[in-house]
């Protein structure tokens, strides 16, 4: 017991000593560790002990698992033998991947394991028999020489599945450090197949070790802070691993993480290909804009043959990455470095074609973002357009976007290129989503103020015509127009799309604004785009095109069948029909106090949740229109809801103790860290609306909020004429269209000033 004491005191020693970090701690804490397993190995001939994979390389972390091999020569007994090691080492509460081996047994494992494969890569002898040990390591060493190639499919198909489950580094708000894309174990395969193809060299892997450093850094503080074997870097651990490593702050950390991330995952990827001539294209040839250069495919990857002398322009660097892109075979590594060392062009004014080309590469939509993010694992889109190096390996911390800026330019271009055959400008369309986030580089609260600022630099660099220029900057000031008003706003309302239309000012805009609204919001996150916010969309832009074309926006539900509103109203009567449509849940009744607070309790209650609403009269009826999701419930229960919905508007107080006490059993799974979630604001808007005072309500959501605000403004005399519900992961903005008693704007500023207190009480302080 005391050995095994030993062996935690001497790791929390480490941990206690600021002066060592990152690769520092753990050789020091590899070297503690393998004193102390010399002292409890078992004095035996022909025995040894090896440390395979992290702790083979001397990267064990804080909590890391030992891993070990007890190499033997035929020992009889030999488990017994083994024990007289492990016992111990159990009793210090250190994990333990271990195994007892002959070198005929270990080599035989690992020709059909590549787990097993890679851990002899890393083997590093302790003690006992050395001979042995470098036996095994020897033969060990050729077998993944020799047959490597054999191991590619596997451990393709092995990071293909870790990558699915652990996300990809580079862009995670809380990334593994191990297992994500790009992270440790990804360096570790990079090492291995290294060994298996050349040395590691300062030019071609100086920026790939200082990224495995940084992230192995940040590893160790992460454990030494946890106290435990944490690998997710998480939200509230960021700024004091970050200062801990000596970094500025947690976007500095985030940013040099997805950076390096970036730069491990693109050269582990290009090792790893599957090295299949029948399998990969065929592409050969030479550039159009200079013919001296030759390109061809070389096993899967597009190998540039450079002059001696050669100076590439930014056109024929362009058009080397449509070649790439047109033909979806990736630039090889050491023509990426040629290319670079060869790049001669000092910032000026891009020449003639260079545009062109660039819009012909944005136009490959996907294959485009691994072309431009080929070109920026040596800097090159960065030399070209130096704008991009302020969004670069950007973090955005907030949990609606899934990409770093600049991956989000590259992922809402390709979306682009989708519809580029659906405008008359799709260059524009292109160029815009492009740029249409570059003011996040910029430290201003308003990006799209800051990135209109920066077209104007990087039009003059890219050569944009005028009219070309002002297009792009009405997009990018403009990005978020549709998508506000529609999700937030009445699309209906005359004030909504004189806004729009006054806004953009020309049908082109507007068209290309539409396209891009759309290319954007895929590119943010699964919470940002859906069937019902095209939709939304769609009718807006209907009324804003009308608007501009002298003609009058269609009326309020035309986007509903007239036959089903009708059918709903008059099958009402005195009490409230359901229909359940494609189009979302229809709940039509006699108007009456608290009708929209009642259907939002019902459904909180039978497990949904509201992720959109609209309200609305019908031939002297209400209707409510709800987009659902289910939050507890295998599928959608509407038989449940048409129960509960009669005993909610009978007894609207009841609802209130069943939400009560539904919370106590059941929490909502939360998608957003605590500290990006929204701070709760009421905001009262009584220039919106010519017909409603417009209330919007932002904060964190919980079970039965939309209820509880409902109810309160049922409860305060005021009727809602059209809602709309907006739901980002954790968060709401509810915007409600209210009216007084008798159906006027709210005039009364006592009438606003206890609304607003009352519905901040609510968002701000959830009861029980």
């Amino acid at each position: 017991m005391t050995l095994a004491l030993s062996l935690v005191e001497e790791r929390d020693a480490l941990l206690s000593r600021s002066d060592l970090a990152g690769r520092q701690w753990t050789r020091a804490f590899s070297e503690v560790a393998d004193a102390w397993l010399k002292s409890v190995f078992p004095k035996r001939p022909k025995v040894a002990l090896v440390a395979l994979g992290s702790h083979g390389r001397r990267e064990l972390c804080p909590y890391s698992d030992l891993d070990l091999m007890f190499v033997h020569r035929g020992l009889r007994s030999v488990d017994d033998v083994a024990s007289e090691l492990w016992y111990p080492i159990w009793d210090t509460g250190f994990g333990l991947d271990h195994s007892v081996k002959t070198i005929k047994e270990a080599l035989d494992v690992a020709r059909g394991d590549i787990r097993a494969m890679l851990g002899l890569v890393d083997l590093r002898f302790i003690c006992g028999d050395q001979e042995l040990a470098n036996e095994l390591a020897s033969r060990s060493m050729g077998l993944w020489q020799r047959e490597h190639p054999k191991y590619l499919r596997d451990i393709a198909n092995s990071m293909r599945a870790r990558h699915e489950s652990s996300g990809d580094m580079a862009f995670l708000l809380e990334p593994d450090l191990k297992e994500a894309r790009g992270g440790l174990r990804d360096f570790a395969i990079y090492s291995a197949l290294m060994k298996a193809k050349r040395p590691f060299s300062d030019d071609l892997d100086r920026h790939l070790l200082e990224g495995n450093e940084l992230m192995l850094a940040a590893r160790v503080e992460l454990h030494r802070r946890s106290r435990k074997g944490e690998d997710r870097l998480l939200l509230q651990e960021q700024d004091q691993v970050a200062a801990a490593i000596g970094l500025t702050d947690a976007d500095d950390l985030m940013g040099k993480i997805s950076e390096a991330a970036r730069s491990i995952s693109y050269a582990v990827n290009r090792l790893a290909r599957l090295d299949s001539s029948a399998n990969a294209r065929t592409l050969s040839g030479a550039l159009k804009t200079n013919p001296a250069v030759k390109y061809r495919s070389v096993q899967g990857e597009l190998e540039i043959e450079l002059p001696q002398g050669v100076a590439l322009g930014v056109v024929q660097i362009l058009e080397i990455a449509s070649v790439s892109a047109h033909g979806q075979i990736p630039i090889q590594i050491p023509s990426l470095i040629g290319m670079r060392a060869s790049l001669d062009y000092d910032g000026d004014k891009w020449p003639a074609g260079a545009l062109s080309q660039l819009v012909s590469l944005l136009g490959t939509a996907r294959s485009a973002i691994e072309a431009i993010e080929s070109l920026e694992f040596v800097r090159i889109f960065t030399a070209l357009l130096p704008e991009w190096d302020l969004v670069r390996s950007k973090p955005q911390r907030n949990a609606y976007h899934r990409f770093t800026v600049d991956r989000h330019l590259l992922e809402a271009a390709a979306n682009a290129a989708r519809f580029r055959r659906e405008v008359h400008r799709p260059d524009l369309l292109l160029l815009g989503a492009l740029f249409h986030d570059i003011g996040k580089g910029v430290a201003s609260e308003d990006h799209a103020e800051a990135g209109v600022e920066l077209m104007d630099s990087i039009a003059a660099r890219i050569g944009l015509h005028s009219h070309d220029v002002n297009v792009i900057k009405k997009l990018i000031e403009h990005h978020l127009l549709l998508a506000d008003m529609a999700m937030k706003r009445d699309v209906t309302d005359p004030v909504t799309i004189e806004k729009v239309a006054d806004a953009l000012g020309d049908l082109e805009t507007l068209e290309l604004l539409e396209k891009l609204t759309e290319a954007d919001s895929l590119a943010t996150g699964s919470a940002a785009w859906s069937h019902w916010k095209k939709s939304l969309i769609s009718d807006l832009v209907a009324g804003v095109r009308a608007k501009m074309l002298g003609g009058i926006p269609n009326g309020a539900n035309g986007k509903y069948s007239t036959e089903l509103l009708d059918e709903l109203a008059d099958s009402c009567g005195k009490d409230c029909a359901i229909s359940v449509h494609p189009d979302g849940l229809f709940v039509a009744a006699p108007d009456r106090p608290g009708l929209f607070s009642a259907v939002t309790g019902a459904l909180a209650l039978v497990g949904f949740s509201v992720v959109g609403a609209e309200v609305f009269a019908h031939s002297g009826v209400a209707i409510e229109v709800f987009q659902t999701m289910s939050e507890w419930e295998s599928e959608f229960n509407w038989e449940k809801f048409k129960k509960e919905l009669p005993k909610a508007l009978a007894k609207p107080e009841d609802v209130e103790k069943k939400l009560l006490e539904k919370r106590k059993h059941y929490r909502k799974r939360q998608l957003i860290a605590e500290g990006l979630q929204l701070d709760p604001r009421v905001l009262i808007d009584r220039e919106a609306s010519a017909s409603a005072t417009v209330v919007e309500v932002w904060g964190p959501d919980r079970i039965g909020l939309l209820h509880e605000l409902t109810r309160a403004i049922a409860v305060s005399g005021l009727n809602i004429t059209r809602a709309k519900v907006l739901t980002l992961g954790d968060d709401v903005i509810d915007t409600f269209y209210l009216v007084d008693g008798d159906g006027n704007p709210i005039e009364a500023d006592e009438t606003i000033s206890e609304l607003r207190q009352r519905l901040m009480e609510i968002v701000s302080n959830p009861p029980g």
